[in-house]
């Protein structure tokens, strides 16, 4: 008699638990939840911009250009591509040039964009009718529009001479 007892009280126990969970299971409408599943979105302002439409592109950006120093001046070329950027020039190349006894700055044009020479020797103060300084050598291998080779003579450029000077390095 003992074993049949120990089952109704273990037959009691599990039907009062699985009870107990359908009771639960069907009453989460009658207790209130303090967590619920609903999304708040922040509200976005109507006048809100993408970059795309706020960034105004320099005219100067689209102006590849390659400073070479061509006078053995340690940083020259650093300080000017420096200069350049100031500007919003894009210097993509900053170096040495292979001969480091340029007696005079010369200008380079690359390719067919007079304007970029113009923008350039613009910011040197130079005029294009100067042909001690400025020269037109195509050569579209080098996929760049001018090259600055410095020569001895870069302090007579005041800009870049006041650039120069206000330079950290």
């Amino acid at each position: 008699m003992l074993p049949k007892v120990q089952f109704l009280k273990t037959y009691i126990l599990f039907v009062g638990i699985v009870s107990f969970g359908f009771i639960y299971l069907f009453s989460g409408d009658l207790i209130h939840q303090t967590l619920t599943n609903e999304l708040i979105f922040p509200v976005i302002p109507p006048k809100l911009m993408v970059a795309r439409q706020s960034y105004v592109e320099h005219p100067n950006q689209s102006i590849e250009v390659e400073v070479l120093n061509g006078c053995g001046v340690p940083f020259l070329a650093a300080k000017t591509t420096d200069f350049l950027r100031s500007k919003h020039f894009d210097v993509v190349f900053s170096g040495d040039a292979k001969n480091q006894l340029y007696p005079h700055t010369m200008i380079l044009q690359r390719n067919e964009k007079i304007e970029s020479l113009i923008k350039i020797a613009d910011s040197f103060g130079l005029e294009l009718d100067d042909s001690k300084h400025i020269i037109i050598v195509p050569d579209e291998s080098l996929c760049l529009d001018v090259t600055v080779i410095l020569g001895a003579d870069y302090r007579k450029f005041a800009k870049l001479t006041e650039h120069i000077n206000a330079s950290p390095f």
